[in-house]
C-alpha cells in the first residue's frame, strides 16, 4: 500500500524522549488512536530507526543528554532520506526561545508539555497528508482547524475588487470581514502584503467557508479556507504565528 493511500490507523510515528514515562506514554495514547507507534530513548536511536525504518512523523525532545533535540532535527533534515519527514518538537512553555531556533532549523511544529493527547493528535492530522481542515454537511461547511492563529488588522485585495480586511489568521485558513456579502464556496484571488511577505506567494487562492451577516452598520463577518496552499507555506505559517506569540509574551 502506498503512502498516498494509507489512512492515518497505518501512519507510523516515532517518539524521541529521554524520559521514558513522557515517551511511553504518548506512545499509547498514539497506539489508542490507531497509530502505529515506536518508542526511541535518545537521539542516536533516533536517528538509526529514521534512516532505517522511515517513520511518517517524528515527536522530538528538545533536551536529551549526548545527542539532543537540535541536532536530531538538523541532521535528519540533511538527509534525502528524512528530510521530508514532518517534525514536532515536544518542549517546555520555558522553552520558546529554543522551539523558536528548532522550527527555523527546519522542524515542522511544536507541542508543549506536559503532553496533551488531543493536542497531539490534531496536531499529527494536520501536518500528515489527506488532512480535511474544513468539512461540508448537508450543505454546511464548518471550520475544523483550531490551531493557534494571530490577530491582525491587515488590508488586502481580492480579484473580484470587493475590500476585505483579515482579521485573524491559522495555517488553514483566515477570518475577513467585508462591506459586501460573499457567497459561501466562492474562490478569490487574496492579495496581501502580509500574506506575500509570510508565504513568499502573491494571489493566494482561497475559499469563502462561511459569510455572517451583521446588522446594517456593522461589515460581514467571512471565513476563509486556503486552497492548494502547500506545506512549505503552511510551516512558514506556523513560524509566523509562533514568532508573534513569543514577541507578545516578552512584552508583557
Amino acid at each position: 500500500m502506498t503512502k498516498e493511500n494509507q489512512t492515518q490507523e497505518k501512519y507510523k510515528v516515532l517518539v524521541v524522549d529521554d524520559d521514558e514515562n513522557a515517551g511511553r506514554l504518548a506512545e499509547t495514547h498514539l497506539k489508542k488512536a490507531g497509530y502505529e507507534a515506536v518508542y526511541a530513548p535518545d537521539g542516536e536511536t533516533a536517528i538509526k530507526e529514521s534512516l532505517a525504518s522511515g517513520p511518517d512523523a517524528i515527536l522530538l525532545d528538545l533536551r536529551m543528554p549526548g545527542i539532543d533535540g537540535f541536532e536530531v532535527c538538523s541532521r535528519l533534515k540533511a538527509e534525502d532520506q528524512t528530510k521530508d519527514i514532518p517534525i514536532i518538537i515536544l518542549s517546555s512553555q520555558r522553552e520558546r526561545n529554543q522551539v523558536l531556533k528548532a522550527l527555523e532549523q527546519g522542524a515542522d511544529d511544536f507541542i508543549v508539555k506536559p503532553l496533551d493527547a488531543q493536542v497531539m493528535l490534531h496536531k499529527l492530522k494536520s501536518i500528515l497528508p489527506q488532512q480535511t481542515v474544513f468539512e461540508e454537511e448537508e450543505g454546511r461547511v464548518e471550520f475544523r482547524e483550531n490551531r493557534e492563529f494571530v490577530r491582525l488588522s491587515e488590508v488586502a485585495e481580492a480579484t473580484i475588487e470587493v475590500p476585505l480586511e483579515i482579521v485573524d489568521i491559522s495555517e488553514g485558513g483566515m477570518a475577513l470581514v467585508s462591506e459586501s456579502r460573499l457567497p459561501v464556496g466562492k474562490i478569490l484571488l487574496l492579495n496581501s502584503p502580509l500574506l506575500k511577505e509570510v508565504l513568499e506567494m502573491e494571489d493566494i487562492p482561497i475559499r469563502i467557508s462561511y459569510s455572517v451577516d451583521q446588522e446594517s452598520d456593522h461589515p460581514n463577518r467571512l471565513g476563509a479556507e486556503f486552497v492548494g496552499l502547500p506545506e512549505s507555506a503552511r510551516k512558514r505559517i506556523r513560524q509566523y504565528i509562533f514568532k508573534k506569540q513569543t514577541e507578545r509574551v516578552k512584552l508583557t
